[in-house]
């Protein structure tokens, strides 16, 4: 089974099927498939994770209209792997050396915050996850195990292909 459709899916997730449709109206989640008029909609495994992924971090808190950019392009890759969303600094600003001269060091560069309400997101391996979350320039981090969201859906694709799934549309 490559697709479900989103009642079904949501159901199985424990996702509110119309908050999810308002997300999906607001462009806060875009299935991979477009909908067509007349056709129940249709998501993939990626979909289904990204949409976990988005229901996890707004029930923590977070607002979909500002944290859904950091899941529209989630990724998943061998091993154990974490999304963390984070607040602090988004890096350094380098001045420019003349040709020859020695480079400038980190007490020349200027930081750069993130703006007011913006967020950093970063997916990291396990190995590489404590290194992320000690950074002194992040002041706040949120952890999403992504191996956990994949078996939450694998589950649910088994039961709706299994046809032990919640079938209302």
């Amino acid at each position: 089974m490559q697709t479900v459709r989103l009642r079904p899916l949501c159901n199985e997730l424990d996702l509110n099927a119309t908050r999810v449709e308002q997300w999906i109206s607001r462009g806060y989640f875009k299935p991979s498939e477009a909908g067509v008029a007349g056709r129940a909609r249709q998501l993939t495994k990626k979909d289904a994770v990204t949409l976990l992924a988005l229901a996890e971090l707004v029930d923590a808190g977070l607002d979909a209209a500002t944290i859904h950019r950091e899941v529209e392009n989630l990724f998943l890759f061998k091993g154990r792997s974490y999304l963390v969303i984070s607040r602090g600094e988004l890096g350094l600003l380098v001045p420019a050396s003349e040709r020859g001269k020695p480079a400038p060091t980190a007490a020349d560069c200027t930081r750069v915050p993130l703006a007011a309400g913006d967020y950093r997101s970063d997916i990291v391996a396990e190995a590489d996850l404590p290194g992320v979350l000690a950074d002194p320039f992040k002041s706040v981090s949120i952890v999403v195990s992504l191996d956990y969201l994949v078996a939450v859906v694998d589950a649910a694709w088994e039961r709706l292909a299994d046809g032990k799934g919640g079938t209302a549309d």
